[in-house]
């Protein structure tokens, strides 16, 4: 029972008391009664000037004690500037990485009422309506691995057949897959939207006008810029709406810019230009996209609920209009595939996703490096707040004749340790103020830090649509953090420092010198930093293994000395019969550029699609001779166009049979159409090893055939070689490929060179070499594999690079926490080494013993370190490669470097104790 408890029970006993003296005085029971209500009255009265008095006596005694300690910060300038920089290190950094989880994961869409908006995903084991296109892979929902795009007429067929959704809108970016040039801009990220994309998100232009319905319509040729776009490529400059923009050859007008802050429904990136669907065409291979009904990697589909409408009722309307459109998919299919129906297969089952905080594909992709970060930057918060706890032990021992006089005194020891634990708040709100301003200057680049941890978008930074600034969630959790900070680091020295002996104590001379102590709590802090530090650098030491086995990773052809320049025939308005004519004549161009040792070119180089997080590599559906239909079905490879001298470009060997040259393509098959050579395939193709492997086992692969266009021409293409396999990325494995002559059909084109020298240095030599070719085709995205193999690994690097950082840091605190430790051991037990000299103990054996002080709460340290990473190993596990979280080589290394730096950190303390006169040691006790 509290003092205010108290106070009411003795008031209630007092009017009780009150009312039975009026009763035994004569007073009726009524009128006594009333007096005792009338005595309440006045006792609320009492109550409350008690109640107003501790309040005032407890702002006094609050105001005293923070009083006390800002004096005492002002007398140890140099203890109080080393505890606030130390906090605010540790605060700074959690609060600031705690604002990018906060930007990340919380913050709802900047637009119309957020909550209602819902995203949808589909799923379906058996889905042949999307007849072995690419699907853009969805969320995982209760453990299902749900698909997140649509074909347009599956959009379509929902969004006029829903009565939940008040809207359903339409939005695709099709990334580096497909990309939109932008003549005497560059290139960028496009776009493309329904017409009531803007509308359904609830949001208006800054300037001009948005997108409406009566955009959408094939050929539309109007164009949104968003702000950030707007400002870099034309200066921000008010008579915008006067020009206009080409992609890909067609000059779009720009019609409306968009607010600062807009980014759409995926805060994954930010567009540079917004075009309605109408203009997908800019990106597409085949004729008309948005009338395909198997290509489902057309549309990402969001809607807004009606008012009252649940989402189990909106996925029941909607669900039977999208197994309509997979339905009719799976008809049209059959009929391109000139097939039978096929009509086992499971109907799409629709998942309703909250959009409130837009597309989860960012908060995937940064998840788990992001709660890495968080759990190092509390990791280096808790060796700051063991280290400063380690400091005020020794300035509580150093005070101990004061705490012991005011004990003397008759203070209790609850009011000491209140006045302490004001000191330790006021430090840490010190600190914590401090940090948080570190935490605000951070947010400036914040985004760009996130951006890092995503695929680069044509070799660049992604922009993001997230605004990371400190906000009332982020100023409550710092303000959390100081106050528990206060009370971790400032409790354990409250408690020990008021639990002495007054007579002993008041004896003791003013440095503090006494007898022995073991020193249990200070051990134990420097164990939890010990542990805690070997676990950064377990972790710095596992990312920096993944990196170099990354490099290493044997890839199938070899990266050095290549350089990647693209081409976008479509920009200079090349027509698609006189596109592999034009490629030719390219590719031979820049054979005769001296330095220049041998040119080819894809539609699909290595590493070159890794860079979207939509799109994978082209997967083709194939059939061959005597293929059972369930076969059939699972018989898929990458699928890429290549030019002649593809594979002695890259290095990679040709293991049977021959490359492809200029005749196998379209330009010598039009050539030779009137006579055909018989000796030559009239559909050559190429596999790898895998291929042959998988599909070709017991068979010549240069008598095999298969064919592409199933089941009607089974055996049209000739397998004419053999090469090794290759990956497209170092972490894949390698899977079947199949290689064809690069044909007009293909739009965007990569130019692979080998150069003799630096191939950065020849981008200005192929620039105008291209121009020889065409000046309207001009070559971008120039760049080298090893520079896309280092963007692939960037996430890795800079979590590395991190990791290193906050490693040296808390190596550097721990550091000082065990030099501090052994110095404060020293001091304390300067009367008992000079004993131990004085009967003939040796230095060594003075210093071997102030080690062994040191190295005991090290080792069970590390010892703790090493069990919490064995734990904490499967946070970690599909961000490293080729290496386990349980590598016993890196966790062995992280021990020996901290144990080195350890034992360094101990050395001066232990040398200052066997120097120790001991006859001024006996003379001080």
């Amino acid at each position: 029972m509290n003092r205010e408890d108290d106070l009411d029970k003795e008031l209630r006993d007092h009017v009780d008391l009150e009312a039975e003296d009026r009763m035994d005085a004569g007073l009726p029971r009524s009128e006594a009664r009333a007096a005792a209500a009338r005595q309440l009255g006045s006792v609320a009265l009492i109550k409350e000037d008690v109640r107003e008095a501790w309040g005032t006596a407890w702002i006094e005694r609050m105001r005293q004690d923070l009083a006390f300690a800002a004096r005492l910060m002002r007398k140890t300038p140099g203890f109080t500037a080393t505890a606030v920089l130390t906090l605010a290190i540790g605060v700074g950094a959690s609060t600031a990485i705690f604002s990018q989880i906060n930007a990340v994961f919380w913050k709802t869409l900047p637009v119309d009422r957020p909550q209602e908006l819902r995203s949808l995903a589909w799923f379906g084991q058996k889905h042949p309506f999307v007849a072995g296109t690419n699907v853009i892979a969805g969320p995982s929902v209760a453990g299902i691995e749900t698909f997140g795009s649509f074909s347009y007429p599956a959009y379509k067929e929902m969004r006029d057949g829903t009565r939940t959704f008040s809207q359903l809108a339409c939005w695709a970016d099709l990334g580096e897959a497909r990309p939109v040039v932008m003549r005497d801009v560059g290139f960028g990220t496009v776009h493309f939207v329904s017409g009531n994309y803007f509308d359904t998100l609830g949001v208006r232009a800054a300037i001009g006008r948005i997108l409406t319905p009566d955009d959408d319509t094939p050929g539309t040729t109007a164009a949104v810029l968003s702000e950030p776009f707007w400002r870099r490529s034309f200066g921000g400059r008010a008579d915008i709406l006067q020009h206009t923009i080409d992609l890909n050859g067609k000059a779009f007008a720009i019609v409306g810019v968009m607010s600062r802050g807009f980014f759409g429904i995926d805060p994954s990136t930010i567009p540079d230009v917004i075009v309605a669907t109408g203009a997908v065409q800019l990106a597409a291979s085949t004729v008309n996209p948005l009338q395909n009904p198997v290509l489902w990697q057309m549309c990402r589909v969001f809607g807004r609920l009606r008012s009252g409408v649940t989402d189990q009722q909106a996925r029941t309307d909607v669900e039977p209009w999208l197994r309509q459109a997979a339905d009719d998919a799976v008809t049209a299919a059959a009929t391109m595939q000139r097939r039978p129906r096929e009509n086992d297969y499971d109907a799409p089952r629709l998942f309703l996703l909250d959009a409130e905080r837009g597309l989860g594909t960012l908060r995937d992709a940064v998840s788990t490096p992001l709660l890495i970060l968080m759990a190092v930057v509390v990791a280096i918060l808790l060796i700051a707040c063991a280290n400063i706890a380690g400091l005020l032990i020794v300035r509580g021992a150093a005070r101990e004749r004061e705490i012991a006089t005011r004990l003397a005194l008759g203070a209790s020891r609850g009011r000491l340790i209140r006045q302490l634990l004001t000191e330790s708040l006021l430090l840490s709100a010190a600190g914590g103020a401090l940090g948080v301003a570190l935490a605000y200057a951070f947010a400036r680049t914040s985004a760009t830090l996130i951006s890092r941890f995503m695929p680069t978008v044509y070799g660049a930074d992604r922009s993001l649509g997230v605004i990371v600034s400190p906000d009332a969630r982020v100023l409550i959790f710092s303000a959390a953090v100081t106050i528990v900070t206060a009370l971790v680091f400032g409790g354990l020295p409250a408690c020990r420092s008021t639990r002495i002996a007054l007579i002993s104590s008041i004896k003791r001379s003013k440095t503090g010198v006494g007898r022995s102590s073991r020193l249990p709590a200070d051990k134990l802090l420097v164990a939890i930093q010990a542990a805690l530090s070997v676990l950064l650098m377990i972790g710095a030491g596992l990312f920096l293994r993944t990196i170099t086995n990354l490099r290493e990773t044997p890839l199938g052809y070899d990266p050095g000395g290549l350089l990647y320049a693209r081409i976008e025939p479509r920009t200079g308005g090349v027509p698609s019969a006189q596109r592999a004519a034009f490629f030719e004549r390219a590719v031979k161009r820049f054979e005769t550029i001296p330095g220049i040792t041998s040119v080819t070119a894809t539609d699909n180089p290595p590493l070159g699609r890794a860079a979207t997080i939509f799109l994978g590599a082209p997967a083709a559906r194939f059939c061959m001779p005597g293929m059972t239909p369930h076969a059939e079905r699972d018989a898929s490879a990458a699928l890429a166009g290549v030019a002649p001298r593809y594979f002695e470009t890259l290095r990679t060997p040709v293991v049977t049979g021959r490359e492809f040259d200029w005749l196998d393509g379209e330009a010598g098959n039009a050539a030779s159409s009137g006579a055909p050579d018989p000796s030559r395939p009239r559909f050559p193709a190429i596999v790898n090893e895998a291929f042959a492997r998988r599909f070709l086992a017991g068979k010549n692969p240069l008598d095999s055939r298969f064919g592409l266009n199933c089941p009607s021409q089974p055996s049209a293409i000739q397998i004419i070689g053999v090469v090794a396999d290759s990956k497209n990325l170092p972490r894949q494995s390698s899977s079947p490929r199949i290689y064809v002559p690069m044909g007009g059909s293909i739009n965007v084109v990569t130019l692979i060179l080998r150069t003799g020298g630096r191939p950065e240095a020849m981008i200005p030599t192929v620039r105008r070499a291209m121009a020889d070719v065409s000046v309207n085709v001009p070559t971008f995205g120039e760049t080298t594999p090893i520079e896309l193999r280092e963007q692939q690994m960037q996430q890795e690097r800079l979590l590395t690079n991190l990791l290193i950082a906050f490693g040296a840091v808390a190596l550097l605190l721990s550091s000082i926490g065990i030099y501090g430790m052994l110095a404060y051991l020293v001091t304390r037990r300067t009367s008992e080494i000079g004993i131990r000299m004085a009967l003939g103990a040796r230095p060594a054996a003075v210093v071997a013993m102030v080690l062994r002080e040191s190295i005991g709460p090290v080792a069970v340290g590390l010892a703790l370190g090493a069990l919490t990473a064995i734990v904490a190993a499967r946070w970690v596990n599909t961000l490293l490669f080729g290496v386990t979280a349980y590598d016993p080589r890196t966790m062995a290394a992280a021990a020996l470097v901290f144990l080195a730096i350890a034992s360094l950190a101990a050395l001066l303390p232990a040398r200052r104790a066997s120097r120790i006169d001991p006859l001024g040691a006996l003379r001080a006790e």
